[in-house]
């Protein structure tokens, strides 16, 4: 029977955490070692995961702990690197440079492709997965951040940190096909099968908007419950109030993580109708969900542990103590 890990970037510990999910606990830890830096070795943090579609390759992009923040400086810019790790051996298959600050990685259906948006330039750069050779730049506006794929394939969809839009990607054509301003950095979202619809998260919005695809406009705002008063909420460079969704494959429920609240919403769709807030750790920063939709998986990154909750119930059935500031999350079947 295949065991269900669930790969977490801690990201001030600059290693990866594995949690056996069936076990409730967690099963290793990956260092990820130290990167030469001005002749300093500064250790590597991970930022996002994707696995194969055969579960045996688990890609992540990485940079260095701390680096210069070059996008809004004008300092050098961060060199980081996209890895493929064997999930039987935790072997590093093999590593490609990126010039520049990769973030939240994509893979093609068929996982021969890898989409590497790049934070501190104004592209997305797609390798082959077989050769690691560059077949391609999309250009998509500054600070691409957050991608997914469509479900069918076809486009990539780049929420972008800097311009403020969430473009959309022809990745047949390779080509930009739109870009929709949204007045805010975009952070996590979730796109309808079909394409019609985007649910999106933004920096400083308490909540997330809901964009018409096709006519290129949010449609509306939805607020998450009220913040006590005096709630702290980042505001420095990095800030977002919150960070984390999933749409569920029926497309019938809507899971937000509040991050500065410390819980998860349950918005039943498509009447965006809020059916059930539950609490899990301090500061939850990203949400997934396992394959059945059984369960769903919430790093707390400012406790360091992963919260996990039982979809049909809507409560949380465990916390694991993970590495430190746990941030994106993957699951995997091995």
């Amino acid at each position: 029977m295949p065991r269900r890990l669930l790969y977490v970037g801690d990201f001030l510990g600059a290693t990866i955490s594995v949690v056996d999910v069936d076990a409730g606990a967690l099963d290793r830890t990956i260092e990820m070692g130290t990167v030469d830096v001005d002749g300093i070795a500064v250790p590597m943090q991970v930022d996002s995961f994707y696995a194969s579609p055969d579960g045996r390759v688990m890609y992540a992009s990485r940079f260095p702990l701390g680096g210069p923040l070059a996008e809004i400086q004008g300092a050098e810019p961060v060199s980081g690197d996209v890895i493929a790790l064997d999930t039987a051996t935790d072997e590093i298959l093999w590593t490609i440079p990126i010039d520049g600050k990769p973030n939240h990685i994509s893979l093609s259906k068929d996982g021969s492709r890898v989409f590497v948006p790049i934070r501190d330039k104004l592209h997305v750069e797609v390798y082959d997965v077989a050769s690691q050779a560059l077949v391609g730049k999309i250009n998509c506006g500054w600070g691409p951040h957050g991608t997914k794929l469509s479900a069918n394939g076809r486009h990539l969809y780049v929420g972008n940190i800097f311009q403020h839009t969430l473009a959309v990607l022809d990745v047949e054509e390779m080509r930009l096909a739109k870009a929709i301003p949204l007045g805010e950095a975009v952070r996590p979202f979730a796109v309808t099968a079909d394409e019609t619809v985007a649910y999106v998260q933004l920096s400083r919005l308490h909540g997330f908007v809901v964009v018409d695809l096709e006519a290129e406009r949010k449609a509306m705002t939805v607020h998450l419950p009220e913040l006590p008063l005096g709630t702290p909420v980042e505001n420095t460079y990095g800030y977002t109030v919150n960070h984390g969704m999933a749409l569920r494959k029926a497309e019938h429920e809507l899971w937000v993580a509040g991050t500065a609240g410390g819980y998860v919403c349950v918005y039943e769709l498509p009447s965006l109708k809020l059916a059930k807030t539950i609490e899990v750790g301090r500061e939850p920063a990203y949400v997934a969900m396992d394959a059945r939709e059984q369960l769903c998986f919430v790093s707390n990154r400012m406790e360091d542990t992963v919260s996990i909750l039982d979809v049909e119930s809507r409560t949380e059935v465990a916390r694991v103590p993970v590495g430190r500031y746990p941030s994106r999350i993957r699951l995997v079947e091995v």
